[in-house]
């Protein structure tokens, strides 16, 4: 019988296996039920929906797993945008305990990402026989979760709930349900030898493979003829594809050497140069310092800041742009900037598609004889910059910069892969007999070594003289490897191109093992954060006032005692700050702590609280947090978090320590809770207002009153209340049955009748007309005052609630303000007078009508149809009929003149509103195409 068993088992394992291989047979067979390649999930794309340009979105599956598989599918998320991979639906195994819980604390899922949990594939340490029976339990949990979810994109890196998903995903595919999904599995990055059982179950069923080191890709022999998984030969004749895997990055860089002294010559010969690096296979390719001129900073001529550009007109870096989008090759554009009233020496960095990914600024302005960069730049305070282009990362530093290994380190923490250093280095006037050339290129060795990151520079060449003062240039433009070592040089006359390429792969390899970036301390550096000096601590004391003053004395000895015997000076603390310093003034991170006891800890500028920082108050000898978050101009500014004393909380955002914009406030008193807009500290604009028993308001608020249309839910009576508050309080409304809530929400029956009404205005008869008419105006001017972009305006909310508050009417606006003109207020008044006339003939003629309701000069709402098709207006029944209703008005309600005009212009704005909106949104369009 065990044998039997083990039969059984075996024959399970092979079945899964067959299972699997069969339906990526049938995907590969079958290609037209694939809809779209795994490249159209890499970056975000558009459709367009009734001429409108919208973004799509990706559904996607995570399966998360124990140990530090979470981890690391986390940060590989991380480089998502989550404005298009959404929903996210993560899953976990029913055993797993810790994985929820990190991606909650690491991920911070919206309200549209959820997590699913599943039975466990495989426990760590289980046998293979009893593996069969777990996993097509789990794959059957696995079909009801994919089917309901329909993932388009599935990411996994290797726990075994990996398996039942992918089934599942395959599965469906096969048989039409769900084409559009796509598999992408990154193996474990502690898996350096050899793939983990799950990455080779599913090589050959993951749309994209991709592994994490060089070694892993060797042993395995991933896509190498010889394959123990399947050699390429084979499988390219069963019809399989084996997957990419991401294991070498080859760039191809050029460095150009050419003298600059015919600015005439200079572009032509730059783009010669060009061409040939392009041709010899070159993907980067770098060109001298300012090589569009001579090297005009050798004498002072204020001419020479005609020569400067914007980038936007730059003619030389609209043309390079031109140059690399037609030979596919990144080229960093050195130029003579004009930006506003400024002046700096620039490189505009262009990918390979021709677009300006933007600009570096040279930082370091040399001043020596025959190099006057002073006179002409501004040194750049902009912060180091790394560009992702589409062969790789690369940095680039301009001229003296290169001087600085800070400059070096600071672009390769950022992920810069490649140093480009375009130069313009000559001879020393202060010491002709010194030769600067040794020096200057063993000091960009040592940042290749120091950063294990290769180095390209590209110089000049030749002798310019201007006014007798003469700069020969020392050429010898060279591209070192990772450790520092000279691979190409050029010498110090000839004009030509130097090509070298490197596996990228390979080096980042390296340099992680050795771990130099790893290994820093940037806490001990702060001697090179400020031109004063390292972090450090200072306070400030004052004298208390029983300060004793020292009387006067003849001779040292009687000064000597009297000062032995005299009472000490005792001093208050004022504050101490610890941290960092420039130019002598708080800047940069750092804590400081108050006379009264509170404290601050955070970042800032000058001098002032300025970043993210905590502020802490001292209650009874302890500090207690405060406030947490955004800070500008030492104000609350930005998004944070105010704690209150009575344990009240407000979340949300701040403008010149107001709450100001949308924020959630928890009342400490009672626990109630307010979502919504604030200004000035006060809740106006849309919230919602929960009470701490269940019942909530959701409407408008205004100067932390409710103002404006409304609902009141009643939670323990499933009454709603629908109306108008002004001044905080009900208007007029109606009331009505709320579906929402569930017979389970209610605790007994006898709170069904516990539903007391608020007390409420009524008005007359006669002013429900014109208050409907007036509450639509103001809040069609309510609306305007809060723009989704610009925010609420408080002015424009202030005069509607000033004018509600008058209970201004329609008939204190000029009625044909909104829509009409004067030839089409006559006809309007001509049909209204005909009507009355009518109207008065009837009365006159039958005695029934006496008994119907009249007043002067006004006729029932019943006659408006015939009044709006003498006039040709494009209003149907059904919206007079809505709008009627919308105001409180019957057919046989009675309207005057100017309501009529009112009911009418009302009608008409309603059906101008779409068109102005269908306008903007045209407008909207044709400015994006």
């Amino acid at each position: 019988m065990e044998l039997l068993g083990l039969l059984l088992r075996l024959t399970g394992a092979l079945f899964l296996v067959a299972v699997l291989l069969a339906l990526r047979i049938w995907q590969v067979i079958v290609p037209q039920r694939v809809k779209a390649p795994i490249s159209s999930y890499s970056k975000p794309f558009f459709h367009h929906q009734n001429g409108k340009k919208e973004r799509r979105q990706i559904r996607v599956m995570a399966v998360l797993g124990s140990g530090g598989h979470t981890t690391e599918l986390l940060k590989l998320m991380k480089k998502l945008s989550r404005e298009i991979y959404m929903p996210i639906t993560f899953v976990v195994a029913e055993t797993d305990k810790t994985s929820q819980a990190k991606t909650e604390l690491d991920w911070k899922p919206n309200e549209r990402d959820s997590f699913a949990v599943i039975p466990r594939s495989r426990e760590v340490g289980q046998s293979w026989s009893s593996t069969v029976w777990t996993t097509l339990r789990s794959f059957q949990s696995c079909l009801g979760l994919v089917y309901s979810r329909r993932p388009q994109l599935v990411l996994c890196n290797g726990p075994g709930t990996c398996i039942p998903i992918c089934a599942a995903v395959l599965l469906f595919r096969v048989l039409g349900i769900q084409t559009d999904s796509k598999i992408i599995f990154c193996e474990s990055f502690a898996r350096v030898q050899h793939l983990s059982l799950t990455g080779k179950l599913l090589y050959y069923v993951a749309d994209e493979f991709v592994v994490q080191w060089p070694q892993l890709q060797t042993n395995s022999r991933i896509g190498s003829s010889t394959s123990s998984l399947g050699s390429s030969s084979t499988v390219a004749t069963s019809g399989f594809k084996a997957p990419s895997t991401t294991v070498e990055r080859m760039m191809t860089v050029a460095a150009t050497q050419m003298s600059c002294g015919n600015p005439e010559e200079n572009i032509k010969k730059a783009e010669s140069l060009v061409r040939i690096a392009s041709s010899r296979g070159a993907q980067v390719i770098l060109l001298q310092e300012l090589f569009q001129f001579s090297y005009f900073p050798i004498e002072l001529n204020a001419g020479n800041f005609q020569l400067a550009t914007t980038l936007e007109e730059s003619a030389l870096v609209q043309g390079m742009a031109l140059l690399a989008k037609e030979l596919h090759v990144v080229i960093p554009i050195s130029f003579f900037e004009r930006y506003r009233n400024s002046y700096y020496n620039s490189c505009a960095v262009i990918d390979a598609d021709g677009t300006v990914l933007g600009v570096v600024r040279k930082m370091h302005i040399g001043d020596r004889l025959g190099y006057n960069e002073k006179y002409y730049f501004t040194p750049s305070d902009d912060s180091f910059k790394v560009w992702d282009t589409r062969y790789g990362k690369i940095g680039v530093a301009i001229g003296s910069d290169q001087w600085y290994p800070e400059v070096a380190r600071s672009l390769v923490v950022q992920g810069a892969e490649v140093l480009l250093y375009p130069s313009a280095m000559g001879s020393n006037h202060y010491d002709p007999s010194f030769d600067p050339r040794d020096q200057w290129q063993r000091v960009m060795q040592g940042h290749a070594a120091a950063n294990m990151v290769p180095v390209i520079c590209s110089n000049r060449v030749g002798t310019e003289v201007v006014d007798g003062i003469q700069v020969t240039f020392v050429g010898s433009s060279f591209i070192t490897g990772q450790t520092g070592e000279m691979l190409k040089i050029a010498d110090r006359e000839s004009e030509g191109v130097l090509v070298e390429s490197f596996d990228l792969e390979k080096f980042h390899v390296r340099r992680a093992s050795w771990g130099l970036v790893r290994d820093r301390r940037p806490n001990l550096y702060g001697a090179l954060i400020t031109r004063d000096g390292p972090q450090h601590s200072v306070y400030w004391v004052q004298p208390k006032k029983s300060e004793v003053k020292l009387p006067s004395y003849t001779n040292v000895m009687e000064a000597t005692n009297m000062a032995a015997s005299a009472k000490k000076i005792e001093y208050t603390l004022l504050g101490k700050y610890t941290g960092d310093w420039k130019d002598g003034q708080k800047h940069g991170y750092g804590a400081l702590l108050y006379a009264n006891g509170n404290k601050y800890e955070g970042e800032w500028v000058e001098n002032k609280r300025e970043g993210r920082g905590v502020y802490w108050v001292e209650e009874k000898k302890k500090l207690r947090k405060q406030y947490a978050g955004e800070w500008y101009n030492d104000h609350r500014h930005g998004r944070g978090t105010f704690f209150n004393e009575d344990g009240g909380k407000y979340e949300g955002q701040w403008l010149n320590n107001k709450r100001h914009g949308h924020g959630r406030m928890v009342y400490g008193e009672d626990q109630s809770v307010y979502d919504g807009d604030w200004v000035n500290n006060e809740r106006s604009g849309r919230g919602t207002l929960v009470l701490v028993n269940g019942d909530r308001y959701e409407g408008h608020w205004l100067n932390d009153k409710k103002e404006g249309p409304g609902l009141y839910f009643y939670k323990a009576t499933r009454k709603m209340y629908e109306g108008e508050w002004v001044d905080g309080a009900p208007k007029c409304g109606t009331y009505h049955d709320d579906t929402e809530y569930n017979d389970e929400d209610l605790e007994d029956d006898e709170s069904r009748n516990a539903f007391q009404l608020p007390e409420l205005e009524l008005a007359h008869p006669d002013q429900v007309l014109s208050e409907g008419v007036a509450c639509i105006r103001q809040d069609r001017v309510r609306e305007r005052a809060f723009d989704p972009e610009d925010g609420y305006n408080q002015n424009v909310a202030d005069a509607a609630a000033a004018a509600r508050r008058s209970s201004m009417t329609a008939t204190d606006l000029e009625p044909g303000v909104v829509v009409f003109d004067e030839q089409m207020l006559r006809s309007i008044q001509s049909e209204f007078a005909a009507l009355l006339a009518e109207q008065s003939a009837a009365l006159a003629e039958s005695p029934d009508v006496q008994s119907v309701k009249t007043r002067s000069g006004c006729i029932p709402c019943s006659r408006l149809p015939g009044l709006i098709d003498v006039l040709l207006l494009d209003v149907s029944d059904e919206q007079l009929a809505e709008l009627l209703q919308e105001i409180g008005a019957a057919s046989d309600t009675l309207v005057s003149f100017a309501e009529c005009v009112d009911i009418l212009s009302l009608l008409m704005e309603s059906q101008a509103a779409p068109l102005l909106e269908e306008d903007e949104e045209d407008d909207d369009s044709n400015y994006e195409q």
